[in-house]
């Protein structure tokens, strides 16, 4: 299948599966409020059971998403023969992979960066700074920008551009095996297996190199398109929250199904 027909038939799942979709929304909604009204309690009446709860009642909605989303993706796949705990756990794997995936970017940029050398010119600016001015806890950022040299700003925007970059190439790198490795993880049931980078990297090169990358370039300007929308509206606690969680049903269909069709769209042994 070619990549845009791929990225257009995900892009429609939502609206062809409309039922599980509102469905899904409506969980991700009550998600939301809770975590708002978690937010709005102080730190310090905060328990360790409060949190638990909460991440619990996170987790088991993602799940249940998740298992909603499957069953319109795969014909063969009854969600009545879904538990709570079957759903607890796929949201709980779920969650670890995100993890891995996102500190495998993270690593990746400061290693990247520090071989580079952007962070001893960063580390070289600021040193300059504070010479210039020994009370820099109480400099803002407009008087901080001041107090550098034109060559010393060009340096420091130089390089916080090139970590910038260095990171959203490695974040779009490692969103695809992320999101591939949640495929994997459907079609295994094994995280091992579905984190394997070697075997994640044999797949994809067996898909071609240019069909990849010009999958995984459409499909992040759709998904971020979607993350913008979602993180700018969540601040509205009640209309916020009905948008995001629209934004984050349409993201799970999205995304679960466009990788799912990548993934199958040739036979792997």
């Amino acid at each position: 299948m070619h990549t845009w027909k791929i990225i257009k038939k995900a892009f429609y799942l939502p609206f062809r599966a409309y039922k599980g979709f509102i469905l899904v929304t409506f969980l991700f909604f009550i998600s939301e409020i809770v975590n708002s009204i978690v937010n709005q309690i102080e730190i310090g009446n905060l328990t360790p059971l409060t949190v638990l709860i909460t991440f619990v009642i996170d987790i088991a909605i993602l799940g249940i998403c998740i298992a909603i989303v499957y069953h319109y993706i795969y014909s063969s796949f009854d969600i009545r023969e879904v538990s709570l705990t079957t759903t607890a756990k796929a949201g709980f794997k779920d969650e670890m992979i995100e993890i891995y995936y996102y500190m495998l970017a993270i690593g990746g940029t400061i290693i990247l960066s520090l071989a580079l050398g952007i962070y001893h010119n960063i580390s070289s600016i600021m040193d300059s700074v504070t010479y210039i001015d020994s009370k820099l806890d109480t400099v803002t950022l407009p008087k901080l920008l001041s107090l550098l040299s034109p060559d010393s700003y060009h340096h420091l925007a130089s390089s916080v551009i090139a970590t910038l970059i260095i990171f959203i190439i490695l974040f779009a790198i490692c969103f695809s095996y992320c999101s591939f490795a949640k495929i994997r993880l459907k079609e295994t049931g094994d995280v091992k297996e579905s984190v394997n980078f070697v075997k994640l990297s044999k797949i994809i090169k067996s898909k071609g190199i240019k069909k990849y990358l010009n999958f995984v370039i459409l499909n992040f300007l759709v998904f971020s398109a979607v993350l913008i929308i979602m993180r700018t509206l969540e601040y509205y606690f009640v209309i916020g929250s009905i948008i995001s969680a629209l934004a984050e049903a349409f993201a799970l269909f999205f995304i679960l199904d466009s990788y799912s069709l990548f993934y199958y769209s040739d036979n792997i042994n």
